[in-house]
């Protein structure tokens, strides 16, 4: 028996070696008596191994999907981020462009006056 289990262990993974029919005949010399129905057909464990694998690709298409949104998302929000400093940033040039300008105005009243005060 215990070379049995060796063997099962080396023939596990074994291309060549017929899987369900190699659990099938360890089975039977187990003594398990409803080897055939404790056993998934071959066509039953390829279905299920479809299925999972179709499974795990509309996950990762999932997840490719909602990582998508998200970056759209994040996008949108660096961009109003963006367009609300953009437009902070042409408030304050405005602001600084009416007090230049009073600036301006201003020392061109003082250059007239110092004019009108040396001409008298």
């Amino acid at each position: 028996m215990d070379r049995l289990v060796q063997l099962a262990g080396m023939w596990k993974d074994n291309p060549w070696i017929n899987q369900y029919q190699w659990n099938k005949t360890l089975m039977e010399l187990g003594d398990i008596r409803e080897a055939e129905s404790l056993l998934k057909s071959p066509q039953q464990f390829q279905q299920e191994m479809q299925q999972q694998v179709k499974m795990q690709m509309m996950a990762e298409q999932q997840k490719q999907q909602y990582e998508t949104q998200g970056k759209i998302a994040l996008a949108g929000t660096q961009i109003e981020g963006k367009l609300k400093t953009s437009q902070k940033d042409f408030q304050v040039d405005l602001i600084l462009g009416e007090q230049e300008f009073r600036h301006d105005l201003a020392i061109e009243a003082v250059k007239a006056e110092a004019t009108n005060q040396r001409s008298t």
